[in-house]
């Protein structure tokens, strides 16, 4: 490979990157709005009319925890996610293998936030 064409894949590499991000960014807004939309129904049901106010309070302590775990979840499992991703780009020559780093990175994360919401609708 010569400078210039050295040059134009490492130009190619970092903007692909770029838009990787936005797009990883918008994930997390994505991943916040799907925990907060399982927490608010469960929430719901833990607040039902005829439950007392001990067992509403019991359920709401529960479904915190597990939303802490949930959160938790997401973040170690996160790691490995990404290193697995920096790696796959490391190796990538063309723009179709970044893809497919990145595309697997999503289904990852995807199946990481159904996994997390799992957890807090049990």
């Amino acid at each position: 490979m010569t400078d210039q064409e050295d040059n134009k894949s490492g130009f190619i590499k970092r903007e692909m990157l770029k838009k990787m991000q936005i797009t990883l960014n918008n994930y997390q807004t994505y991943i916040m709005e799907a925990l907060k939309q399982a927490y608010s129904t469960k929430f719901m049901e833990c607040s039902q009319k005829g439950k007392s106010q001990v067992e509403s309070t019991k359920c709401q302590d529960i479904l915190n925890q597990r939303l802490e775990q949930s959160f938790k979840f997401i973040s170690q499992g996160d790691q490995p996610v990404m290193r697995e991703f920096k790696e796959c780009v490391k190796q990538s020559k063309k723009e179709e293998e970044m893809n497919i780093c990145f595309n697997q990175m999503m289904q990852a994360k995807d199946d990481n936030l159904e996994k997390a919401r799992n957890l807090l609708l049990s």
